[in-house]
């Protein structure tokens, strides 16, 4: 019992699973038969490494094992592995086709998070994400279903441009899948401005009798893509925020956070070294001072 919750004993698994998803990520240029040799010859030695854990685990804890989640996820990715071994020996095949698992169980580390004073902000972080993952899962559907209309809509708009520059077979709004993409390839901002500007053309990359004034109309482009200015709601909304902020922290009402933390630690530095030189001036005055009383 005291061996299963002892944190050497967790941080030497650890190590071990480390080492395993080091070891099942490295590649080689047509692998030959030696890497495979002692690539299996690792797995074996990992697979037992595991089985010796579940034995240590199973007996110190017994019933308790199973009310641990971590410990079912384990086992079942041992399981796995185990089969992926007997899928090999059954079909011959060069290597288990199931020994990449074991990668999953690095995901333990943050069941260490907890046996370990180290890593204090990083665990209040995690437990954090986890609290809201409900919250993080809304906002993810309501990202895909904004995502999915100005698909459609870029299809309908944008859909007929000739292929140029950027534009290509992967780049561009032909169907659902590429325009989606392309829509969340622009959220990140990337190459934001090369593909603004390829879809802001005139015949003959684009076909003006499809959709009226669609060719080089920046109107619709900006409708489409939004534009990166303060707008009127925009300044109101901030207000609003800064108005709730206020009465959330009455003690700071009208402060203005406007400084930078560069800032604060150049102002912090220089008042240090005025009030030392100050000290320097005054120390240095009292001595002349009883010097010349003497």
């Amino acid at each position: 019992m005291e061996i299963c919750q002892n944190l050497k004993f967790n941080l030497i698994i650890f190590t071990v699973i480390a080492a395993n998803t080091t070891v099942v990520g490295i590649q080689f240029h047509a692998k030959p038969e030696t890497v495979r040799q002692i690539r299996k010859i690792w797995e074996a030695v990992f697979t037992s490494i595991y089985f010796l854990e579940f034995l240590i685990r199973i007996i110190g804890l017994r019933k308790f094992y199973f009310k641990d989640y971590w410990n079912i996820f384990s086992l079942a990715i041992l399981i796995l592995d185990i089969i992926g071994e007997v899928i090999q020996q059954v079909l011959r095949t060069s290597a288990n086709l199931l020994s990449f698992v074991y990668a999953f169980r690095i995901l333990q580390i943050f069941d260490l998070l907890h046996l370990t004073k180290f890593f204090t902000d990083l665990r209040l972080l995690t437990y954090a994400i986890v609290g809201s993952f409900t919250s993080l899962l809304h906002l993810s559907v309501l990202m895909c279903l904004v995502i999915f209309i100005y698909s459609i809509l870029g299809m309908w708009i944008f859909g007929h441009i000739k292929k140029h520059s950027v534009i290509n077979n992967f780049v561009n709004f032909e169907n659902l899948v590429n325009s989606a993409i392309l829509l969340f390839r622009l959220s990140t901002a990337e190459d934001y401005d090369s593909i603004y500007k390829d879809l802001t053309l005139e015949y003959p990359f684009c076909d003006p009798k499809k959709i009226p004034k669609e060719c080089g109309n920046k109107g619709i482009m900006r409708v489409k893509f939004g534009t990166v200015e303060d707008t009127e709601e925009f300044r109101k909304l901030r207000e609003k925020m800064q108005q709730k902020y206020e009465k959330m922290f009455p003690e700071l009402k009208g402060s203005r956070f406007v400084e930078t933390t560069m800032n604060l630690k150049r102002m912090d530095r220089a008042a240090r070294i005025i009030q030392n030189r100050l000290k320097e001036y005054k120390a240095v005055k009292q001595m002349y001072s009883n010097i010349s009383n003497s």
